[in-house]
């Protein structure tokens, strides 16, 4: 199921500016990939074995839940597993 546009909008605003700002060419490039009901933020960089090359993984995600109509913020450790933003953290901005 699709993320409505009202919610969808803000989200997809504020990170192409985190985007922007985070990217430097040749180094890292920082991408949006949308995937269902969950928005990525995507860091890729060069491989170091062959610099032609480009990895990409995901450094946050924010997951949309119909439900409750609500979002949930994660974030991704080194060996890609997702966890949970504390509680604390996880509110409606992205800040």
């Amino acid at each position: 199921m699709s993320i409505p546009d009202v919610e969808l909008q803000p989200v997809l605003t504020l990170l192409s500016e985190v985007c922007t700002r985070r990217t430097i060419p040749d180094e890292a490039i920082v991408s949006v990939a949308l995937h269902g009901n969950k928005v990525n933020l995507v860091e890729s960089r060069r491989m170091f074995i062959d610099p032609r090359e480009w990895f990409g993984c995901s450094v946050a995600q924010r997951e949309f839940s119909h439900k409750t109509y609500s979002w949930t913020l994660y974030w991704f450790d080194l060996k890609n597993k997702r966890h949970q933003y504390p509680a604390s953290r996880n509110k409606d901005t992205l800040e």
